[in-house]
C-alpha cells in the first residue's frame, strides 16, 4: 500500500471534537509529545491537558516537551510549571520579552546572558504563532487553536470560537519535528536549514527562514493566478498586502468567485475594523465579503479551486514577516470536501457586507482601521 493510501486527515471545526481527540491520544502515546503553542492557558482546559501530561510520565518514561511563546503566554512559570518539571516534562518559552525576567531561565535561546538581553529587545516583534503537537512522531494535529477554553463551547465554559484544524497520520512528519527542534532550540546562529522545511511543495508548509517566506508566499500568488473557479478565504484577521490585495480583485473582476469570511466581532476590535477599511474596494471589484457572527471566528483557511491549505497563518504582515507559522495543504478527496462544506455552513452563519452598509461604520472605527492597515507591518 503506497504511502498516500495510508494517509489519513480528520478535520476538526471546534475545540469539543478537537481536544477530545487529542486527549485520546495523549492517553494512548508510548514514547514522545512535542506540543508548540502561543497560547498556553492555565485555565479549566489547560490544566485538563497538563494532568493528562503528568499521567502520561508516569506510565511509562514517555519524553515530553512544551513550548509557549513568550508574548502569547507572558506568565508561563510559577508553581504548577514546576511540578511538570518534577514530573521530567521540559518546557521552554519562545523569546520571552524582556522585562517577563522570571522566564528568561526557560527561554529557548542557548545565547550569551548580554547578548540575549539585546537580542529579546530587537527582535521583540518575531514570535512563534504555530499550533502544532507531534505525538511518538506518528501523529500530528496541526490548525488555529491555542490550548485555551475559549475555543470550547458555552456549556463548557468557553466562548464557542471557530476554528479549523487537522489530525495527520500516515505521512512524512519529519518536517514538524525538524521545525519544532529549531524552535526549541532557538539558535540564531544556524543557518543550515534542512531541505526538507524548505521545500514548498511539501505538504507541510513550514516559513522557517526568510528565504522560505519568500518562497511560501510566491507559491501563494502563483496558486491565486491559476484560479479559474473560485478563491474562497476564512481568515481571522484579514490585512493582506497591496499585492494579494491587487490578486484577489483582479480575479473577481475576470468572474472568480471570490469570497471572503471575516469575523463580525474580533476578539482584537481594532483588526476587524482595519479589515473593514479594505471593504469598499474589494466590493466594488465584485470580492464577496462576509462577516461570521455566532462567534469569534479565528479559523484560518484558502480554497483555490481544488487547493486546500488550513492551519496558523493569518493574512497579515505579521504572519508573513514576522512569525514562525505552520500550515497544511490537505490532498484526501474527503478532508477537502469536509473544509468546503464547512466554509457553505460559516456563510450561512455570517451576515452579507453590502456597499451600503460601509458609510454607517462609526466614524472613530474607520480612522483607527486605517491607521493600523497603514502601520501593517507591525500588526
Amino acid at each position: 500500500m503506497s504511502e498516500k493510501h495510508k494517509l489519513q486527515e480528520k478535520i476538526f471545526h471546534c475545540g469539543e471534537t478537537y481536544f477530545q481527540s487529542l486527549l485520546e491520544d495523549i492517553n494512548k502515546a508510548k514514547k514522545s509529545i512535542d506540543i508548540e503553542v502561543y497560547i498556553f492557558s492555565k485555565d479549566n482546559l489547560g490544566k485538563k491537558i497538563l494532568k493528562e501530561l503528568i499521567a502520561a510520565t508516569k506510565r511509562k518514561k514517555i519524553r515530553i516537551r512544551l513550548l509557549v511563546d513568550g508574548a502569547g503566554t507572558p506568565f508561563w512559570g510559577g508553581k504548577l510549571i514546576r511540578k511538570l518539571e518534577k514530573y521530567g516534562i521540559k518546557t521552554k518559552v519562545f523569546n520571552p520579552l524582556p522585562w517577563e525576567i522570571w522566564q528568561w531561565r526557560r527561554s529557548s535561546s542557548k545565547m550569551p546572558f548580554l547578548l540575549h538581553i539585546f537580542y529579546m529587545i530587537l527582535k521583540i516583534n518575531s514570535r512563534n504563532h504555530r499550533k502544532s503537537i507531534i505525538i511518538d512522531d506518528k501523529i500530528a494535529y496541526v490548525g488555529s487553536l491555542n490550548i485555551d477554553q475559549r475555543h470550547l463551547s458555552k456549556k463548557n465554559g468557553g466562548q464557542n470560537w471557530r476554528d479549523t484544524a487537522v489530525r495527520l497520520k500516515g505521512c512524512d512528519l519529519k518536517n514538524i519535528s525538524v521545525a519544532f527542534n529549531k524552535a526549541w532550540d532557538h539558535n540564531i546562529w544556524q543557518t543550515k536549514i534542512d531541505k526538507l522545511v524548505n521545500n514548498i511543495n511539501n505538504k507541510i508548509r513550514l516559513n522557517n527562514t526568510a528565504k522560505t517566506r519568500i518562497m511560501l508566499y510566491r507559491n501563494l500568488l502563483k496558486t491565486l493566478g491559476k484560479a479559474k473557479n473560485r478563491v474562497w478565504i476564512t481568515n481571522a484577521y484579514f490585512i493582506p498586502n497591496n499585492l494579494f490585495l491587487k490578486k484577489i480583485k483582479k480575479l473577481a473582476r475576470a468572474g472568480v468567485d471570490v469570497r471572503i469570511i471575516v469575523p463580525k466581532k474580533s476578539d482584537i476590535p481594532s483588526m476587524q475594523w482595519a479589515a473593514s477599511s479594505l471593504y469598499e474596494k474589494l466590493l466594488n471589484s465584485g470580492v464577496k465579503i462576509y462577516e461570521y457572527s455566532p462567534s469569534m471566528l479565528h479559523a484560518k483557511t484558502i480554497i483555490i479551486d481544488d487547493w486546500v491549505v488550513l492551519g496558523s497563518s493569518n493574512l497579515n504582515h505579521r504572519s508573513l514577516l514576522h512569525d514562525l507559522e505552520i500550515d497544511i495543504k490537505i490532498e484526501s478527496e474527503q478532508a477537502k470536501e469536509d473544509v468546503i462544506s464547512q466554509f457553505k455552513q460559516d456563510q450561512a452563519n455570517s451576515e452579507t457586507t453590502e456597499l451600503s452598509s460601509i458609510p454607517k461604520r462609526k466614524v472613530h472605527k474607520k480612522i483607527i482601521g486605517n491607521i493600523i492597515v497603514f502601520l501593517k507591518y507591525w500588526v
